[in-house]
């Protein structure tokens, strides 16, 4: 007895609401090929620990349909099907990414197509199901037995994404060019707008928004905001300049991310700047360069475009950049400024600022070593914008803790020091040095640090040991570091 009186309109139909479901389980890998640019080489490498849990769900509704069926209880199948699909929806995606999930456009696109062909895999698996599995079970009485095929559909969602942003590849490339496009006329019509790129493996964001506090007291300026450090968020914002009321910027600050060779080129040539600034050379994305050599040739590309373009390069005082200061000096390889820490407490971070025969002091609401040499580079930009050392002192003044990087809120019985978005281990091993400079009992809430590659058990021992003599408490937020975690600490015990 078939399961079906129609049985190409009832599947056709089933498949449909299957694929709901289908989708769901999908989207957190939809939204892992969006955090890594819709790149598929970076995209296999962060799905790899997801696909294992795949293969979980997968047996465990395998072996919940056979116990079904061997017990006699067919129509538990599709109960257990929809109820396996609904909690592995929700326990992955109910966890939020250290970066907000954006519903944009292509997002949308490409979560419809995967619905499509989630449907379409779906119906197949039914069809060829139905018409291979019931000939041999239908004489036992185990009609539906064909229903347990679906622990495929757990295996699926990698192949599916994959699948889709082929098929969508030339119309979104098509998309992004018209975007890429737009933002070079405007950038050209106004050619009278300085740019100015700021990259590294960390640091970048702070001396952004410490070179737009400076410029700001003389100039116009538009930085790029939060991480829009890809060419689509570079050009965004640009092309977002065509719906402002304002007067056009007169400065442009870009700050230009990367994860693989070439990145850095192709934002140098979305951009165009005239001054460049590189802060810092580390072992951040190390998953996705392979090698520290890898990093310091991408981040050089900035100095091979300015010595090519004939550009200002400026560098920050980090110890990482000394060989890369060797080959790319530019007109301005050193700092001009001289900024030492005075003091530093739980108030914030007290500053002399020297600059040939003149000084000054200035207390910021930052913290960290590396608040000097961030700060030194930014002045040395605004200096070469024409800032006078008044006027530089009266940015430094307006100078604003950056969100979640080490960001202290003081609440009624409590300071929270948000760090969140520091994912390197000379970072991190500054945030534990500056937590020691406030009083009370201490506790660490970490997933340990990540992306790097061969050498992320390593370090996340090694921060394992520095909580030990720094927290208190320490609270592991997720399993993908724990064990290295727990060993460092056990180690220092």
């Amino acid at each position: 007895m078939h399961i079906f009186e129609n049985f190409v309109a009832d599947a056709f139909l089933f498949s449909v609401f299957v694929a709901v479901f289908f989708t769901g389980y999908a989207f957190k890998g939809i939204f892992f090929l969006q955090q890594c640019g819709y790149k598929k080489s970076l995209f296999c490498k962060a799905y790899s620990r997801v696909f294992c849990r795949d293969c979980i769900w997968s047996i465990l509704f395998l072996l919940s349909c056979v116990l079904f069926l061997l017990w006699g209880k067919q129509a538990f199948v599709w109960v257990c099907f929809f109820s396996f699909m609904l909690l592995a929806a929700f326990l992955r995606n109910g966890k939020k990414g250290k970066v907000p999930r954006r519903f944009t456009r292509r997002l949308l696109r490409l979560t419809a197509l995967v619905f499509l062909l989630g449907e379409v895999c779906t119906f197949i698996l039914i069809v060829l199901s139905h018409s291979v599995l019931m000939p041999f079970f239908a004489p036992l009485g185990l009609d539906s037995v064909w229903y347990a095929s679906f622990f495929l559909l757990f295996l699926l969602p990698k192949g599916v994404i994959m699948l889709s942003a082929q098929i969508l590849l030339p119309l979104e490339e098509k998309i992004a060019q018209k975007y890429l496009f737009r933002a070079k006329q405007i950038l050209e019509r106004n050619g009278q707008m300085t740019r100015i790129a700021i990259t590294g493996s960390y640091g970048k964001t702070t001396v952004k928004h410490m070179l737009a506090a400076l410029l700001s007291v003389r100039y116009r300026v538009l930085m790029t905001p939060a991480s829009f450090n890809t060419p689509l968020g570079i050009a965004k914002t640009i092309n977002g300049l065509t719906n402002t009321a304002f007067a056009f910027p007169e400065i442009f600050i870009a700050e230009m991310g990367a994860r693989q060779s070439g990145d850095i080129q192709e934002l140098c040539a979305l951009v165009n700047p005239q001054v460049g600034a590189l802060t810092a050379v580390g072992c951040q994305h190390l998953e996705s360069f392979r090698s520290i050599e890898n990093v310091y040739s991408t981040k050089s590309e900035l100095c091979r475009y300015m010595e090519k373009t004939g550009g200002v390069m400026v560098f920050s005082e980090d110890d990482s950049l000394l060989s890369v200061k060797e080959r790319y000096c530019g007109r301005r390889g050193i700092n001009a400024f001289s900024v030492q820490m005075i003091k530093e407490d739980a108030s914030g971070t007290t500053v002399k600022i020297s600059f040939e025969e003149q000084q000054g002091v200035a207390t910021l609401p930052l913290y960290g070593k590396h608040v000097a040499a961030n700060l030194s580079l930014a002045l040395s930009i605004a200096a070469e914008m024409g800032l006078s050392f008044s006027e530089l002192m009266q940015g430094v003044n307006g100078v604003s803790a950056v969100s979640h990087r080490l960001q202290v809120t003081r609440l009624a019985d409590c300071t929270v020091i948000d760090d969140s978005f520091n994912g390197n281990p000379q970072g991190a091993k500054e945030a534990l040095r500056v937590l020691g400079l406030f009083q009370g009992r201490k506790v660490v809430i970490t997933p340990g640090l990540v992306e790097l590659g061969i050498r992320q058990q390593e370090e996340n021992y090694i921060l394992g040991k520095n909580l030990a003599s720094s927290a208190d408490f320490v609270v592991i937020s997720a399993k993908t570091n724990a064990v290295a975690i727990l060993e460092g600490l056990q180690a220092a015990d």
